[in-house]
C-alpha cells in the first residue's frame, strides 16, 4: 500500500530515517566507485610505464650489440676472430680465415651473408655487458609508441539487488469537479438557544408612508421608427416597487426596456404602440398609479381602395370608395385628371365618390388621395367606356 501525506504537514520520523539511509547509501556507492577508478588509473599508468621501459631496453640491446660486434671483431694476419654462442649458452671464439671472394660463386656469398646475419641477431647484451672490464651505459629512452586498440566490450553483469523504496511523489493536479450529489433530507429542528444580550437602542427610523408616483411626460407624440422614453418616479417608505402595464394590450418585450429606476423606453415605435401605459408604485402600505399616452405619427396607408376592374353600364350609378389609416387622421379627396366632376350628378362624402347616370364622357382617370402631416398616398382609377360597358382600372402611386 502506497503511503500518503497531507500537504502542509512535516514528514514523519520513519520518512526521515529512510531519507538518511538512502543518502548514506548513495555516499558509500560514490566512494566505492571513486576507489575503483583510482585503482584502475594507477594500474593503467604502471602498465604504460612497464611497456615504455621494455621498449627502451630493447633499443639499448640493439644499439649495444651493433657497437660491440664491430669492436670485438679482430683481424690478425688474415684470420677473423668473432664471438659465437654455442648450444650451451656460453660464448665461444670462432676463428675464420679470410679468403679471397673473387672465385666464390654468388650462391655461396648469399649463404654466408645469411649465416652472418643470424649470428648477429642471436647476440645479446649479456655477451658484451659483463664485469669486470665491460660496462654498458643505458641509452636515451625511445619515442612513445602508438596507443593500442581498445579491447572488446565485456559481458553484461548480473542485475544488482533491488533498491530501497523511494519517497512518495508530489501530489498531482486537482481533477475535475464531479456532479453534485443528491440533496439530503432536512434535519430536525434543534433546541432553541439561550437568549442573547439586549442590544443597544437603535436610532429612530424613517417615517413610513404610502407610495406616490409621478410620470414624465404625461403625453408623448413621436414619429414612426423613433424612440419613446418615459420616467416614473416613486416615493414612499418602504421603497415602492415600480411596474409598467399597457391598457388593452401587452408591451412588446422585444422593443421595450424597463429598469428598476422607473425608466420606460420603446424603440422603433409603430402604430401598434399607440395607446395608454400605466406606471404603478406599490409597497406594503398601498399603491399609486399614473397613466401616460403615446401617440405615433404614421403616414397615410390605404385600407380600402376601389376594385381594380369594374364593369359599368352606361346610365347607371357608380360608387368608388377609399379608406386610409394614419396619424394625424388623413383627409381623403377625389379628383379627376381631365375636366371637372359633373356637380349635378357627383357627390363626395367621407372618401366615397358617387357618379349618377354614368355617361361615356365620364370614362376618364380618377384619383383618390389621402393626406396628413407626414405625406400622402394616391391610388389612381382609370375608367373607360367600351360600347355599353365602362371598365375601371386601379393604378397605385405614393407621394410624400
Amino acid at each position: 500500500m502506497s503511503s500518503s501525506k497531507d500537504p502542509g504537514k512535516p514528514y514523519s520520523c520513519s520518512h526521515t530515517k529512510f531519507f538518511v539511509v538512502t543518502f548514506l547509501s548513495h555516499i558509500v556507492t560514490l566512494i566505492i566507485f571513486a576507489g575503483i577508478f583510482s585503482i584502475y588509473a594507477t594500474t593503467n599508468h604502471r602498465l604504460v610505464d612497464v611497456e615504455d621501459r621494455l621498449r627502451v631496453h630493447d633499443e639499448e640491446l640493439k644499439s649495444c650489440c651493433r657497437k660491440e660486434m664491430y669492436a670485438n671483431v679482430q683481424v690478425h694476419d688474415g684470420i677473423k676472430v668473432t664471438p659465437d654462442k654455442g648450444n650451451t649458452g656460453e660464448t665461444q671464439i670462432t676463428n675464420r680465415v679470410k679468403r679471397s671472394t673473387s672465385n666464390i660463386s654468388p650462391d655461396v656469398l648469399d649463404s654466408i651473408r645469411v649465416e652472418v646475419r643470424n649470428q648477429v641477431l642471436n647476440l645479446t647484451a649479456s655477451l658484451f655487458c659483463q664485469a669486470p672490464d665491460k660496462t654498458c651505459v643505458r641509452g636515451a629512452p625511445g619515442m612513445r609508441g602508438l596507443r593500442g586498440r581498445r579491447g572488446s566490450r565485456g559481458r553484461r553483469g548480473r542485475p544488482g539487488p533491488k533498491g530501497t523504496k523511494g519517497l512518495p511523489g508530489k501530489y498531482g493536479k486537482q481533477g475535475f469537479r464531479g456532479p453534485p450529489g443528491l440533496k439530503g433530507q432536512k434535519g430536525d429542528i434543534g433546541n432553541p438557544g439561550p437568549p442573547g444580550l439586549t442590544g443597544p437602542k437603535g436610532d429612530r427610523g424613517e417615517k413610513i408612508s404610502q407610495p406616490s408616483a409621478l410620470v414624465s411626460p404625461s403625453t408623448l407624440t413621436v414619429t414612426e421608427n423613433q424612440t419613446a422614453t418615459f420616467h416614473c418616479n416613486a416615493h414612499g417608505n418602504p421603497k415602492p416597487k415600480i411596474t409598467w402595464k399597457k391598457e388593452y394590450g401587452k408591451i412588446d418585450i422585444g422593443k421595450a426596456r424597463i429598469d428598476k429606476s422607473g425608466l420606460f423606453e420603446i424603440s422603433n415605435v409603430d402604430e401598434n404602440d399607440t395607446g395608454n401605459y400605466t406606471c404603478t408604485a406599490k409597497n406594503v402600505l398601498g399603491e399609486d398609479a399614473r397613466t401616460i399616452s403615446v401617440l405615433v405619427r404614421v403616414p397615410p396607408r390605404f385600407t380600402v381602395v376601389p376594385e381594380e376592374f369594374q364593369t359599368v353600364t352606361e346610365g347607371s350609378t357608380v360608387n368608388l370608395t377609399c379608406s386610409a389609416s394614419g396619424y394625424p387622421t388623413p383627409v381623403i379627396t377625389w379628383s379627376r385628371l381631365f375636366g371637372s366632376f359633373p356637380s349635378e350628378r357627383s357627390v363626395q362624402r367621407s372618401g366615397k365618390l358617387t357618379i349618377k347616370k354614368f355617361r361615356r364622357s365620364d370614362g376618364v382617370t380618377y384619383q383618390c388621395k389621402a393626406v396628413n402631416l407626414l405625406g400622402s398616398s394616391t391610388p389612381t382609377t382609370v375608367m373607360q367606356i367600351n360600347f355599353a360597358a365602362v371598365t375601371a382600372q386601379r393604378v397605385w402611386s405614393y407621394h410624400k
